[in-house]
């Protein structure tokens, strides 16, 4: 019942008199939208939320044919005019995202952002992937112990798991992070950014202070080194979680960072630590979608 419940009210926050009167209300206003991995197939294992088909994004980039889709900077100085703007941005790096989604948005002249970890770059899969189960994803109580007791960091959740009597998934193509290689070669085209991610994609809010300041600052100096031209001063937080102050961006040379969660925002977001976006998982629906870019569906 509730799912039907959810089904229909997309389909009426999809229509097109809803349409209207949402981008009336979000005239000026920006929806980040905060993507991950792009698979060929279906993903009946990992984190499945995390792991969205290209045809499901192909879609979805239709959908978006009648918004102002904006480089991430850009919008973030404000929206001005009749209708509201989205940006498109993908966490971690997957491979699908680099060598699937952001050939399809050149081809299609459409800007995005990758927020990167250079510590992962290269990975056969992560964690949150390994540790997850086909039907709930990664177990909460689990979950909450890799990100307070290990901090989120891979190397030592993988450590602990066999002590811990978690287990490990096969390790899966469609799981595995971009090379440095891959996404250099994406970044060639020219209309895709790369922003900070973290060093290693940690927990911040765990992190002790004096690695906090190499988590945030390595990164940043280590996508200058490699595509200046391409790098925005911008974070993303691992797993959405800011670290505690914001003096560490301003001390990283960041000039704010995004959550995952939070849905539209409005005017001005520059020097902000807490910028909304709102993540779209894998089983979301088209009406879904349309709903959410309507402006009226509580995006949290």
């Amino acid at each position: 019942m509730r799912d039907t419940l959810k089904r229909t009210a997309e389909q009426l926050l999809a229509s097109p008199p809803a349409r209207l009167l949402g981008h009336r209300i979000r005239r000026g206003s920006c929806l980040i939208l905060a993507y991950h991995n792009l698979t060929r197939e279906p993903v009946e294992e990992g984190d499945r939320s995390l792991h969205l088909t290209f045809d499901q994004f192909r879609r979805q980039l239709d959908a978006l044919a009648a918004f102002p889709v904006l480089q991430l900077e850009e919008a973030l100085g404000g929206t001005p005019g009749n209708r509201p703007a989205v940006v498109i941005t993908f966490d971690d790096a997957y491979a699908g995202a680099v060598t699937l989604g952001l050939p399809e948005l050149t081809a299609r002249g459409i800007p995005a952002t990758v927020f990167v970890a250079p510590g992962i770059l290269g990975r056969e899969a992560m964690w949150w992937d390994l540790l997850a189960s086909p039907s709930a994803g990664v177990p909460s109580l689990v979950r909450d112990r890799c990100l307070d007791e290990f901090a989120g960091s891979h190397d030592r959740i993988l450590e602990a798991a066999p002590g811990a009597g978690w287990s490990l998934d096969r390790v899966r193509p469609q799981y595995r992070i971009a090379s440095e290689a891959e996404l250099g070669h994406a970044l060639a085209a020219g209309n895709v950014a790369v922003g900070v991610h973290s060093w290693s994609h940690r927990n911040l809010a765990r992190v002790p202070g004096t690695e906090l300041a190499a988590e945030l600052s390595r990164p940043l100096e280590w996508l200058r080194a490699r595509w200046s031209l391409s790098t925005v001063p911008w974070l993303a937080y691992p797993y959405g979680v800011p670290p505690v102050g914001a003096s560490h961006l301003i001390e990283a040379g960041l000039a704010g960072a995004f959550l995952v969660s939070g849905g539209w925002q409005g005017a001005d977001a520059a020097g902000r630590d807490r910028i909304p976006r709102v993540t779209i998982p894998s089983g979301l629906s088209l009406d879904g979608f349309r709903a959410r870019l309507a402006g009226l569906w509580p995006c949290h």
